[in-house]
């Protein structure tokens, strides 16, 4: 009988390397899938589409042959995806629910459908990748969306004696956002975009008809999303403020009126005509009695110079008073004031002159009248004046 083999020296070696191999792809091939964790997602009914995440970090198949998904509301399936078969099926309950097939390949596997057959719940997710396999589950829940609330302001006014900044106010009551990243501002002009800022991206954007346009972010958190433009842009009509936080939403509209303001009132503008016109025709009363008075040739020079002078005077105040008729502020205005204020003071010195060539008239009871009248005409005049200088100077600011 042939003696036995001798057992390899090797062999009680090889025995424990060899389950250790085993037990390794074992245990590589039932790997767990592992997912993105999203405890919930939520939707409003400004939503049309929703879609519930499904992500797997550690996949690695090769072909959407060796992918198998499928989708549980509660118990119960609603949708599966086989990829031997190429086919995917939703349930009657769920009928728009889909994925996309070519986004398993880098391990989405999220639910999409329309909101008309969302329902709040747990969603399952189950994937299978040849011999692994795993799951993940999702809330999904309806939010309602809180009105937010504005403070009432139908219109704001402003003038040609506003300063270059105009504000539209827009002042939320039961602002909640805690941080910039939860706020979002539009601004519309007649339905029309003019301005956003989107806090999560940090980002403002004004349209060019209104490149002036911003807002102060840090007021938002208190509830301040008023508009600011220079005046230059503004354009009368309703403005719309829409401010979003989180859940919560609203939107207030605000006119913006243009006012002509009057630059003088219609006392102030009568008064100014008045003794304008007062002063020419009490010059050329005491320039006809000097006339009437006094023959000497010397006397009648001088008088014929005080004459055309006044003549030319007279027709300024006219012309003046022409260019100063009423309304608001403008140059046309401005320059009709200064003829009235310049010829009116000019008037009063020829009147003093032609007392001081007739004293025996300057005596009189006639000519200290005129004089206390003009006196009132040079101060009204003044004051005409200095108005004047300082409605340029404000209109410069």
């Amino acid at each position: 009988m042939a003696a036995a083999s001798a057992p390899s020296p090797f062999a009680g070696e090889m025995w424990p390397l060899l389950v250790l191999l085993l037990l390794g792809l074992a245990s590589c091939g039932s790997a767990q899938l592992l997912f993105t964790t999203i405890k919930s997602v939520e939707y409003t009914n400004d939503n049309k589409t929703i879609l519930i995440p499904c992500l797997v970090t550690n996949g690695g198949a090769q072909s959407l042959r060796e992918l198998f998904v499928k989708w549980k509301f509660g118990n119960k399936y609603i949708f599966f995806y086989d990829g031997d078969k190429n086919e995917s099926s939703p349930n009657s309950n769920f009928p728009s629910a889909y994925i996309v097939p070519d986004a398993l390949l880098i391990g989405n596997a999220s639910l999409m459908m329309d909101k008309r057959d969302a329902v709040p719940g747990n969603y399952t997710c189950e994937v299978t990748e040849l011999t692994r396999e795993g799951e993940t589950i999702v809330e999904l829940k309806y939010v309602v969306k809180t009105q937010l609330l504005f403070t009432t302001i139908e219109s704001v006014e402003y003038t040609i004696c506003n300063e270059t900044l105009l504000t539209i106010p827009c002042l939320v009551t039961n602002v909640g956002a805690k941080s910039l990243k939860e706020m979002f501002v539009e601004w519309k002009f007649r339905n029309k975009h003019i301005y956003f800022y989107d806090g999560d991206k940090n980002k403002s954007r004004p349209e060019k008809e209104f490149s002036s346009a911003y807002i102060v972010p840090d007021a938002l958190l208190t509830g301040n999303a008023s508009l600011m433009m220079d005046k230059s842009d503004a354009v009368p009509g309703n403005y719309t403020c829409e401010v979003t936080e989180l859940t919560g939403e609203g939107k207030t509209t605000v006119e913006l009126r243009y006012i002509a303001a009057l630059w003088f009132s219609a006392n102030d503008h009568t008064l100014i005509i008045i003794f304008s016109m007062l002063a020419v025709l009490l010059f050329w009363g005491s320039d006809i009695t000097v006339i009437l008075k006094y023959n000497s040739n010397i006397m009648k020079e001088k008088i014929i110079i005080l004459s055309v002078a006044g003549l030319v005077l007279s027709i300024l105040v006219i012309v003046g008073a022409v260019f100063f008729i009423p309304g608001e502020y403008s140059t046309k205005r401005t320059s009709g004031l200064g003829l009235i204020v310049v010829s009116t003071v000019i008037l009063i010195l020829l009147q003093i002159s032609m007392f001081m060539i007739a004293p025996a008239i300057g005596m009189s009871s006639f000519s200290i009248t005129i004089l206390i009248l003009q006196v009132l005409g040079f101060v009204l005049s003044v004051v005409g004046l200095s108005l004047c200088v300082s409605g340029e100077g404000h209109n410069l600011l």
